[in-house]
């Protein structure tokens, strides 16, 4: 499952409306980016990737120890197949640059999270 999808997922509304915010883009097209593979799927500019990295990162330390155990990483190499290839990235982030820390066999089933 794509690492955006898996983040969306786990965040609450206000967190994905933060995200978009802080990104400079809207909510609707965070979800064609997290569904590449799907007919309406987009992936991101190196750009955005950088951008979302960053705000996701944001949300994680405004929120504290509860949001960064709940919220996954989200590496501009997950989101941008251009960030993946780069030698710079590859060479900074490591295994990190292939594949985020997060595991997604542990994704809990879609409202799940509300329940509890």
């Amino acid at each position: 499952m794509h690492a955006l999808k898996v983040w969306l997922r786990l965040a609450t509304a206000s967190e994905r409306v933060k995200l978009a915010e802080y990104a400079g883009t809207k909510v609707s097209y965070l979800y064609f980016l997290s569904n590449p593979d799907a007919a309406y799927g987009r992936t991101a500019t190196a750009d955005l990737a950088g951008r979302l990295e960053a705000a996701a990162e944001r949300i994680r330390a405004e929120g504290g120890e509860d949001v960064k155990r709940r919220l996954p990483k989200l590496l501009r190499t997950d989101m941008s197949p251009t960030c993946r290839g780069c030698a710079f990235a590859q060479r900074c982030l490591g295994d990190a640059a292939i594949a985020s820390e997060f595991g997604y066999e542990a994704m809990p089933k879609e409202g799940a999270l509300e329940s509890s």
